[in-house]
């Protein structure tokens, strides 16, 4: 029962256990033995069992904390008689079996904090139960209380300047204002209380007003507790030890209103699990100010006037596109080394929502288990939004806090603009720039890398993503996807320095941990995490954010079509088409499509309907890379994206149980040259290619200057004559036994530039070749006749008639009509042609594989190939493609 002259402000200091809870979790444990702890740990444990020393640290310091005692005190008017005997029985029965525990090694018993809140609840129990307890328990209670005491004001048990040393000072103050040590100790320990605690807030506070053990949900909590012994002191003639520190409070109020995402929950940094807050919370905390205003969305309290946080001090940028929407944008960027308490090694890290979700996100905090591997994931910098230096993850302390800083470059109310930068990696100087235009209502940011070292080093960006979200990757580009409703809400694009590798990874466990989430400590889930790999000495790397206006062209290619990705060095998109007559996963051949060039952003694959008669499997591969694709090959000369293809088709072969004699690659353009140099790479039987490009430099450089540069590292010279001789070199080094067919058109500027030195220097070095000019066809007009043959190529295959691969086109410049065949070597062909139906003129011969014939009237005109095969007399026929004018 409460004494009324017991100040309402003193009982601020202590929890408040809903009583209906309460009452529920004291009756569990009164009629069955479920004891409730704390609402995250409770179980059918005897008293000896909580207090085993081989319980965990945290588990340990919760029940040597006597946390439980705080349901029975809160629901205790509720109880009968007989119910709160049975509590009073059970208290006597523990007091004196936790004095024989607490002495056991390893136990949590007189950890700092855990014995402040031990004084705590022993004491609002006996308060509170006054009543219920005989004399006997109430002297031993004291006696035990009264010790406590003693040992909590010594200097040598204080905890020092933070949070755990609060927590000492405040059940000084609650055992001395219940009335249970002696008058003379009451002024004494009031006095060291006071005293320490004006200091801690003093300094526990940054010159912006955040606690600077770098958890918004700490700084809560002590902000709470600030505003507890201000009331309090206030009550009790200390106030004007305090009242510096009414400023401190207002800015800190300031910070927890732009420290709260949109979703209600402080963002997930260092310590900081992500729970929603509470008004009451946040009004016992602050009062009625601008966290009330955000957490009740308007409704109650105030709002902030700008859109933007920075403070520069603390280490801290928050940018918020409105207040009262949980679908507010929203970005959270920390460059903060304030103290070692509950201090993660996430350097420059930043937490980023969007439209409702949580996009770019932390791994958030597993507890303190310290032995537990995924506790030491989760507080390396490997499982934040950060940076890893030669595979080496920062210490999570080091107290070299001066070397991480932040910078506010010219951030207003409604754009932030803010460079963080840390030299705690040995040797190592990296810089973060956001910057974030008020206009996008935060659908864009922009973060730019900057490293400098001694000497070249190993490099890992990292990222996280919210673990509803499904990630993507696309070359240089990370989709994000909601996994509930399978709607695109966000890219992450970045460029710059040349990569070496790209990881997506979801619940790895070796060789090291990463991909994993922790809603709660204690609870892993996998995730989404990205890994991107650059080794420099000095080098940018740039970074974009979107939640709208997306740079990728739509072509339904998700996490959840028929795509698959092949995690290689970089990771490759595939479609792999299966024959629909495929039976005990028997397959005789599979055909490789490598893609043409296409738009900037806009990675599409080609073929797919001709290639819907091909007996066997057909493997369809995006060149996604870059902005606009790099031939299947390279990023700065180094060549991570072939290999990465490479160990695709080996993977594809092995899987269906084929040889590389059973395989061929197609593509035009582009596309054919990736299936020359990746066919000869891997000793195929057959390159089908259309109009390949041989010397890329000389290709690329004007057209496609973003292209060279991806591939070659510089616009240059010399970065345009190494384009030049990379498929020459990839020739020289192929297997020679991969037959090699190009198909050009007789009016492709391609012909003399590109397909004969490709042909003649695939001649030199003994590769089996094949040369087959359509008549007419610019460049432009290949997609059509390539297709064409490929549908031909693939009936050809199928073998179900006599058939060779063929095309036809028209020449509307020179009226001509003409056909190109693909003839084994040694065969001849004449050919009728037809109009419609009807035969016009004389056959003609073939020569080179191709005929041609004026044509005057306007319809559709084919013709009939008759082939001559060495050591059969009678010619075999078919009907070649046909074409309009």
């Amino acid at each position: 029962m409460k004494n009324t002259e017991i100040p309402e402000e003193l009982w601020e200091f202590l929890p408040y256990v809903n009583a209906d809870q309460a009452l529920d979790a004291t009756r569990a444990f009164l009629n069955r033995d479920y004891l409730e702890i704390t609402h995250d740990l409770a179980g059918d444990f005897s008293l000896a069992e909580i207090w085993d020393p081989e319980w965990s640290r945290a588990d340990g310091r919760k029940a040597h904390a006597w946390f439980f005692v705080r349901n029975w005190v809160s629901c205790r008017d509720r109880l009968t008689p007989e119910e709160r005997g049975c509590l009073v029985d059970t208290v006597r029965q523990g007091l004196g079996l936790w004095f024989d525990c607490s002495t056991a090694t390893n136990s949590m018993a007189y950890h700092d904090e855990t014995t402040a809140q031990r004084v705590m609840n022993w004491a609002v129990f006996l308060y509170t139960y006054a009543d219920d307890v005989d004399e006997k328990l109430t002297a031993e209670l004291v006696q035990a209380i009264r010790q406590h005491a003693d040992l909590l004001a010594t200097s040598e048990f204080y905890a020092g300047l933070n949070n755990h040393g609060m927590f000492q000072d405040i059940s000084l103050l609650v055992a001395s204002g219940l009335g249970f040590l002696e008058k003379e100790k009451c002024i004494e320990f009031e006095d060291v209380a006071f005293t320490r605690l004006e200091t801690y807030f003093s300094t526990c506070f940054t010159a912006d007003g955040i606690h600077t053990e770098n958890s918004p949900s700490y700084h809560l909590m002590v902000s709470r507790y600030l505003k507890q012994v201000l009331d309090y002191g206030e009550v009790v003639g200390q106030m004007e030890r305090f009242s510096h520190l009414r400023e401190i409070a207002t800015k800190a109020d300031m910070y927890a209103a732009f420290a709260l995402s949109p979703s209600g929950s402080f963002v997930p940094v260092s310590d900081t699990s992500s729970r929603p807050v509470g008004e009451a919370t946040a009004r016992n905390s602050f009062g009625d100010g601008h966290f009330v205003g955000v957490v009740s969305r308007g409704k109650r309290g105030l709002l902030p006037a700008a859109k933007t946080f920075v403070a520069e001090d603390s280490g801290y940028a928050v940018y918020r596109s409105g207040w009262t929407d949980s679908a507010d944008n929203y970005l959270f960027f920390s460059a903060a080394y304030n103290a070692n308490y509950h201090k993660h090694s996430d350097e420059m890290s930043l937490f980023y929502r969007a439209g409702g979700h949580d996009i770019i996100v932390e791994a958030g905090p597993n507890g303190y288990e310290y032995q537990d591997p995924l506790t030491k994931y989760a507080f390396s910098s490997w499982a934040h939004n950060s940076l890893v230096v030669d595979g080496q993850s920062l210490p999570r302390v080091d107290d070299k806090a001066e070397l991480t800083t932040l910078e506010d470059n010219a951030s207003t109310d409604t754009s932030l603009d803010v460079t963080g930068m840390t030299r705690r990696f040995e040797g190592v100087t990296w810089s973060r720039r956001l910057q974030l235009d008020g206009a996008t209502k935060g659908r864009e940011v922009t973060v730019t890398d900057r490293v400098d070292s001694v000497g070249k080093r190993a490099y890992t960006f990292i990222w996280h993503f919210g673990p509803d979200i499904d990630a993507l990757v696309r070359g240089n580009v990370a989709e994000l996807f909601h996994r509930d409703t399978r709607t695109k809400l966000a890219e992450l694009s970045w460029s710059g320095a040349p990569v070496n590798g790209v990881r997506q990874i979801n619940g790895q466990e070796y060789p090291r941990f990463q991909g994993w989430h922790f809603p709660r400590m204690g609870t892993a889930i996998p995730a989404d995490a990205l890994e991107v790999d650059v080794e420099g000495s000095s080098f940018e790397i740039f970074w974009t954010l979107r939640s709208s206006d997306f740079r990728l062209r739509d072509r339904g290619i998700t996490p959840y079509s028929e795509w698959k990705t092949y995690q290689g060095e970089k990771p490759v998109n595939y479609l792999l088409d299966l024959p629909k007559d495929m039976k005990d996963g028997s397959c005789r051949q599979v055909a490789v499509v490598f893609s043409a060039i296409s738009e900037k952003w806009d990675f599409t694959y080609n073929y797919r309907d001709s290639m819907k008669n091909y007996p066997g499997a057909v493997l369809y591969i995006l060149d996604d890379f870059g902005d606009q694709g790099c031939y299947y090959l390279c990023n700065n000369q180094e060549p991570a994206e072939f290999r990465s293809v490479q160990a695709l088709l080996q993977q594809v072969i092995q899987h269906l149980g084929l040889s590389t004699s059973e395989v061929i690659t197609i593509g035009s353009s582009k596309g054919g040259t990736a299936a020359v140099i990746h066919g000869v790479t891997l000793g195929i039987r057959h390159v089908y290619a259309g109009a390949p490009q041989y010397h890329l430099g000389d290709f690329l450089e004007g057209t496609h200057d973003n292209v060279v540069k991806y591939m070659a590292g510089e616009n240059s010279p010399a970065g345009v004559s190494w384009l030049n001789e990379v498929v020459g070199g990839l020739l020289a080094g192929g297997q020679s036994s991969t037959r090699i067919t190009v198909v050009v058109g007789e009016r492709d500027r391609h012909l003399q530039r590109h397909a004969t030195p490709l042909i003649n220097w695939a001649d030199a070095l003994g590769y089996p070749t094949e040369l087959l000019k359509i008549p007419g066809t610019p460049h432009s007009e290949l997609g059509s006749a390539f297709r064409t043959f490929v549908s031909t190529l693939c009936s050809e295959q199928r073998g179900q008639e006599f058939l060779l691969p063929n095309t036809a086109t028209i020449d509307p410049e020179n009226g001509t009509f003409g056909v190109g065949v693909s003839l084994p070597g040694g065969w001849g062909a004449v050919a009728q042609l037809y109009f419609g139906n009807e035969k016009v003129g004389q056959r003609a011969r073939l020569i080179d594989g191709m005929a041609q014939w004026k044509i005057t009237e306007r319809g559709r005109y084919s013709a009939r190939i008759y082939a001559e095969i060495p050591g059969v007399e009678q010619r075999r026929g078919f009907r070649s493609g046909s074409a309009y004018i």
